[in-house]
């Protein structure tokens, strides 16, 4: 399918925060750099880095701002997948024409050196909304006062690389019109159908993927009231993002350094791991060690990946590390492993 509106890539995730200190810790710990802050009236931003992924904190001091709004609903959350744009007034044109909603009209926004960006803003789902940025303008020091300390060499990052992909939980019966909503606006395509169900709940997932293949975002819904899915939507009080992946260089050592920080990652049985090599051969990495760090295996002969899956960080929505090794799927042959962990979470916490 065509790509109406030309998105070419993730630009920056915006958080919606109550506490931006408590915020700024919590990702500072993660491995990510301060680039710059930005004071409003009404709001104070800090822009971090990692690697390529921009990632924006902000909070608000008015009850009438949209991100005052959306912590007092939903708590701390995703708030904003900004995406980059050829150009954003060919881009919202086209978007509201194929019935998008938009929030914002074109507009430039300038930072403290007199340079800017051009920025507009769309309604995707729930209270999340996608802005569009000019190709060239991304987020950047340019838009904040940036941090004196702050040198080329913070910039690249430890571990974390890139965004790999985006994870939306819907309410029972909205992923359909969600997902021809990004068919129509935006020309994604379903690249993974998955259908997970157990003797006491279960979830459907369509996984999406921009035409250029840069964006990605899975859709899950609920098939009972007793889905993880349906709990997260309980607690966050609508649909939302469920989990960020980030891929990482090297997810043992990431691995190890957050947990030696006092980050808890989700486990699976140590049978798991008896039918890795022949499902997955060629596998580098020490399967023992793998067992050891909880990391799960998947992909064929031709490549693989190796995933791992945070306990619920901001709210409900919790973080996926992901390392590819010549595999680019969402590790299908994990999907059930990841989906029973959560649920035996939720039989430890009597939620079914």
């Amino acid at each position: 399918m065509a790509n109406y509106v030309n998105a070419a890539g993730v630009d920056c995730l915006e958080d919606a925060v109550k506490d931006l200190k408590q915020a700024s810790s919590l990702y500072e710990s993660m491995g990510f750099t301060c680039l710059g802050r930005r004071t409003e009236p009404t709001r104070r931003s800090k822009l971090y880095g990692q690697g390529d992924i921009r990632l924006v904190l902000t909070a608000s001091s008015t009850d009438a701002d949209p991100v005052a709004q959306f912590v007092a609903v939903h708590g701390d959350g995703v708030i904003d997948i900004a995406l980059k744009v050829d150009g954003v007034d060919d881009a919202i044109g086209e978007a509201s024409r194929r019935g998008a909603r938009a929030l914002t009209p074109p507009r430039d926004e300038r930072g403290h050196d007199g340079r800017g960006r051009r920025r507009a803003e769309i309604a995707a789902f729930g209270d999340v909304r996608h802005s569009f940025t000019t190709y060239e303008a991304r987020v950047t020091l340019e838009d904040f006062f940036p941090e004196e300390r702050v040198s080329p060499s913070d910039m690249k990052g430890i571990f974390f690389q890139t965004v790999d992909h985006i994870t939306v939980n819907m309410e029972k019966g909205r992923m359909e019109p969600t997902v021809q909503f990004y068919q129509n606006v935006f020309g994604f395509t379903e690249v993974r159908y998955f259908d997970i169900r157990t003797a006491k709940s279960g979830l459907i997932s369509r996984a999406m993927r921009s035409p250029n293949g840069r964006i990605t975002m899975p859709f899950n819904e609920p098939t009972n009231e007793k889905s993880q899915i349906q709990e997260f939507l309980n607690t966050f009080h609508g649909p939302g993002v469920q989990h960020v992946a980030f891929h990482v260089t090297d997810i043992i050592a990431s691995l190890k350094d957050l947990t030696s920080k006092g980050f808890e990652f989700l486990s699976v049985p140590g049978t798991y791991y008896d039918a890795v090599p022949k499902r997955v051969p060629n596998v580098r990495e020490s399967m023992e060690e793998l067992k050891r760090l909880n990391i799960l295996v998947d992909g064929t002969d031709k490549g693989y990946l190796l995933q791992i899956f945070s306990q619920n960080l901001v709210g409900p929505l919790f973080y996926e590390l992901i390392q590819r090794r010549g595999d680019n799927g969402f590790g299908e042959g994990n999907f059930r492993a990841l989906f029973e962990s959560i649920e035996r979470d939720q039989e430890r916490r009597g939620v079914i």
